[in-house]
């Protein structure tokens, strides 16, 4: 799957409670790319919150939508931090059963 950079997009992704259940969450959030080992996504939350990371293994991707290019988000007074900017914090949106491998 391809993402451009400094695009905003819906993602859902597994996620795992400290009670060792799986749901799937959802969050709106700028792409920044990938992290230097290559094993984490990096997505940005701003202005309503920082940087968030998903392991690729441990929060695998479900469903990617792109909502707004890089052009449309640049064009914006203040870019990624645009308060008129979208983004939404992750939110848990139902059960899920764990990737395969993963306790």
């Amino acid at each position: 799957m391809s993402m451009e950079i400094g695009a905003l997009y819906r993602v859902q992704f597994k996620s795992q409670s400290a009670n060792y259940h799986w749901s799937v969450r959802e969050m709106t959030a700028v792409y920044l790319g990938r992290s230097k080992d290559g094993e984490s996504i990096l997505f940005s939350l701003r202005p309503v919150a920082g940087t968030t990371e998903l392991s690729t293994r441990f929060n695998p991707l479900v469903e990617v939508e792109q909502i707004m290019s890089k052009d449309q988000v640049m064009s914006l007074p203040h870019g990624i931090r645009d308060r008129a900017l979208p983004v939404k914090p992750s939110r848990r949106i139902g059960p899920v059963e764990g990737p395969v491998g993963i306790e």
